[in-house]
């Protein structure tokens, strides 16, 4: 008999959570087992119960149970000596009592998943009330076994559950089987797309395996990366089926992430698989599905295998601790040449972009300026499309640093940059000409870029830079323009007339704009 412990209006946790009652284990401690201790023992054990009768002295031993019956309807003196006993038990307890005097005086004690009722009740009654304590204590015990990201259960669950597995042969006429997954080159997508991403794909691969769960199965997350399931099926070749589409998942990344955009990301797993066998533990069937695990990764991912089909027909124990061993080896290999080819493309793309970026600011810097407006030049002349250069610089910086130090010094850049960096078009870009002289390049004639750079100067002026101590500092800055069309006219001469507008700037007042091409000067 299969019958679930669940009531009216009960929680739906899913097939997976609710014990049977055929697996439910009754410790049932009496004085002096009687004649209505027998019947009631018998019609637990008809309900599919395994009930153990022990006397009351043995209460304090450390058998297991899912449940404890203690008859506390004889001597009163001995059921007040066991209540400290029966208290500090985290099993759920059912207390028999004689009277509903005694009932009242034990009410008070009684935990969340205690329960007590006078004895001679019925069984109907007291089969309630066990299926409501093992529900309460099931509903309680699950937030403590579920992985936090995943939903799944986690590593210590999924080990009990393996354990209680390797002792229940499961229904009549069907293949019982551990399955390990894990994600293959799972840390890569960590270090390219961020763990946020990371994230976002054990709880997709999470997802895929619950739904494709049938009732008996089990799913938990072992660790990192790798999952554990335990499949029902009437045959080897229908566990086949079952698996193959457990091998590969997409996951949907969410612009925002490390990623970028937003983007689909492709995924493959590798499974091992061990049957379940007579006298074989819980902990012996992991290893076995764990070893198959390693026969698929070392043989190339994205693949299922069966321990069973590594023995061959010799069963050559020897044989296959060596195998396994050069699987491990091979995987280890495998992981650490990845792990020193992932370094050094991330080393690479540090150079380049200390090569290309200011240290400082975060913007272009002065090598990366010299060989962008090359291309700039060209793409002028070439699609006799104009461009402009905004000279800029920030008027009277020296006093920051002499009044404020240079650390205050570095901050006015930062805010510069980051202020005028959000303030341009994504066709324009800023970089630091050197010490406190930056420029921006712009796909406009040269009224246009008089306009923007007059704009980009109020908005400095506008903003302010925050201090710890003393009052907000505030910015100015001097802008020379000058128009490259298309001409013969090299980078350093372009440069050299807007540093002469810049120049003009300065002398006039500062906080201001001159254009080198018709010497506009835009009032404050």
């Amino acid at each position: 008999m299969c019958e679930q412990i669940r009531g009216p209006g009960t929680k739906d946790l899913g097939s997976n959570f609710w014990m049977h009652v055929h697996s439910l284990r009754v410790l049932w401690f009496t004085p002096v087992p009687d004649n209505d201790t027998a019947q009631a023992v018998d019609g637990l054990r008809q309900r599919g119960c395994s009930v153990q009768i022990l006397p009351m002295a043995a209460v304090n031993t450390e058998q297991t149970a899912d449940v404890v019956i203690a008859n506390l309807s004889g001597n009163a003196t001995e059921s007040t000596a066991v209540q400290p006993s029966l208290s500090g038990r985290a099993t759920p307890i059912l207390l028999l009592l004689p009277t509903a005097t005694e009932l009242a005086q034990w009410l008070p004690d009684l935990a969340g998943c205690q329960d007590a009722t006078v004895a001679g009740e019925g069984l109907d009654v007291t089969w309630a009330r066990l299926q409501r304590l093992v529900r309460n204590h099931r509903q309680a015990m699950s937030a403590t076994a579920q992985d936090a990201l995943t939903g799944l259960d986690n590593r210590v669950a999924t080990m009990d559950w393996v354990q209680q597995a390797a002792l229940d042969d499961g229904p009549e006429l069907t293949v019982q089987a551990l399955v390990m997954l894990d994600l293959d080159h799972f840390k890569q997508i960590n270090d390219s797309a961020g763990h946020a991403a990371g994230d976002l794909v054990l709880q997709a691969v999470a997802e895929m395996l619950k739904g494709q769960l049938m009732q008996g199965d089990r799913c938990g997350r072992y660790g990192g990366e790798e999952f554990v399931l335990l499949l029902r099926r009437s045959s080897v070749d229908e566990l086949r089926t079952a698996i193959e589409p457990l091998l590969q998942v997409s996951c949907a990344v969410p612009a925002g992430s490390s990623a970028g955009s937003a983007s689909v990301i492709d995924l493959t797993l590798s499974a091992g698989i061990a049957l379940s066998e007579a006298g074989l533990s819980g902990t012996a069937w992991l290893e076995r599905a764990d070893r198959a695990l390693y026969e698929s990764k070392a043989q190339g991912r994205h693949r299922a295998t069966f321990f069973e089909e590594m023995l061959g027909g010799d069963g050559d124990t020897h044989s296959l601790q060596m195998r396994h061993f050069d699987n491990v080896t091979r995987v280890v290999t495998q992981r650490v040449a990845s792990l020193v080819s992932l370094m050094g493309q991330q080393m690479l793309r540090s150079l380049e972009r200390e090569a290309r970026q200011d240290a400082l600011t975060g913007v272009a810097n002065r090598g990366q300026f010299d060989k962008r407006a090359i291309r700039e030049v060209e793409r002028a002349r070439r699609d006799h499309r104009p461009r402009s250069l905004l000279f800029i610089d920030i008027d009277e910086f020296g006093r920051f640093n002499r009044e404020h130090g240079a650390p205050v010094g570095d901050a006015v850049l930062r805010h510069f940059a980051k202020t005028v960096d959000g303030a341009l078009r994504p066709i324009d870009w800023l970089a630091r000409y050197g010490g406190e002289e930056f420029c921006v390049v712009m796909q406009a004639q040269a009224d246009a870029a008089v306009a923007a750079a007059d704009r980009l100067r109020e908005v400095v002026a506008q903003s302010s830079l925050e201090q710890t101590r003393g009052p907000a500092l505030k910015i100015t800055v001097s802008i020379g323009v000058a128009q490259h069309d298309g001409s013969s006219e090299t980078v350093e001469q372009w440069v050299q007339r807007a540093s002469s507008a810049l120049q003009q700037a300065k002398r006039a007042g500062r906080n201001r704009v001159v254009c080198a091409d018709n010497a506009i000067t835009p009032s404050n």
